[in-house]
């Protein structure tokens, strides 16, 4: 089921930084930066309209994020330069966008959305929300690119979500939420359209080089089960952490294989995250 919002994701720069929102309101929140190891947490912008997930620009110089629009079910996508001008890039009426995720040239920006149609009669059996005495149903969902100044969006894949550019930026990976193939981890050739169905399933995947991708997925049965990183080297499958479910208590791994691009570990300063989300009164999500 496309989801209609969720915890903003970590991200982290190539200078060794990671910028992350906090978002104890629905329609507002603020940016925080700190160094990799999670040290030197600092408040970059407060205050703004956000939702869901940022992504900085591969020079460090910008970061893309995602605002609500008039109605639950708009977007609108902002840039933020590294000064703390805000630009806003595109208005998606009945669009609900997550995952931004910038190409390795800066180019373009790649992100998943979930479409929705205001239905006037009878919607029994749809799946939607209702807003304002309005029930907006879902039609579908997919993954865009665009230009980095909100140009030129185009749908490249129907039914999926969790987008990530492979390092030359001809590729995207993604999970598909098509029927029969649910969850299943595929990749995408911009240039032609073309997609590859791997035998795997799970979310968040990545490229950590041209022959070797990361994932998350479940380990475990019911309420045991607990989320961990593979990697895919081939055809060597390779599970990477061995976390318990008391390790995170609350915390849910949503990304922790994009930060992998960088590093293989954990951030070190968990317990001052810590203290920056739960003073504002936001669940603990990483």
């Amino acid at each position: 089921m496309p989801r209609l919002f969720g915890p903003s994701i970590p991200e982290i720069t190539p200078k060794e930084k990671i910028a992350f929102a906090v978002i104890p309101d629905y329609d507002y929140g603020s940016i925080y930066i700190c160094d990799a190891d999670g040290k030197n947490i600092t408040l970059f912008i407060k205050d703004i309209r956000i939702r869901g997930d940022i992504a900085w620009s591969p020079d460090g110089e910008k970061i893309a994020f995602v605002g609500p629009g008039p109605i639950p079910v708009d977007s609108r996508i902002y840039m933020l330069d590294i000064q703390g001008k805000i630009t806003c890039l595109v208005h998606l009426p009945q669009l609900l966008v997550s995952s931004l995720q910038w190409s390795p040239d800066g180019k373009y920006i790649a992100f998943d959305a979930t479409l929705y149609r205001k239905i006037e009669g009878d919607h029994t059996g749809m799946s939607g929300i209702r807003f304002d005495h309005t029930f907006y149903a879902i039609i579908g969902s997919g993954i865009y690119i665009m230009n980095t100044d909100g140009t030129n969006i185009t749908k490249i894949v129907e039914e999926g979500e969790f987008p990530s550019w492979s390092p030359d930026g001809k590729k995207i990976i993604f999970t598909s939420q098509r029927e029969g193939e649910y969850r299943k981890i595929c990749i995408v050739n911009i240039g032609n359209g073309n997609i590859t169905k791997l035998a795997i399933i799970g979310d968040y995947p990545i490229f950590l080089s041209d022959s070797k991708i990361a994932f998350v997925d479940w380990v475990g049965k019911g309420r045991e089960s607990v989320q961990q990183i593979f990697m895919v080297h081939g055809n060597n499958l390779t599970q990477l952490t061995h976390f318990r479910l008391e390790d995170f208590g609350e915390f849910i791994l949503r990304s922790v294989a994009r930060t992998m691009e960088k590093r293989l570990s954990l951030p070190s300063g968990v317990t001052e995250l810590e203290k920056v989300v739960t003073t504002h009164g936001f669940h603990k999500y990483t």
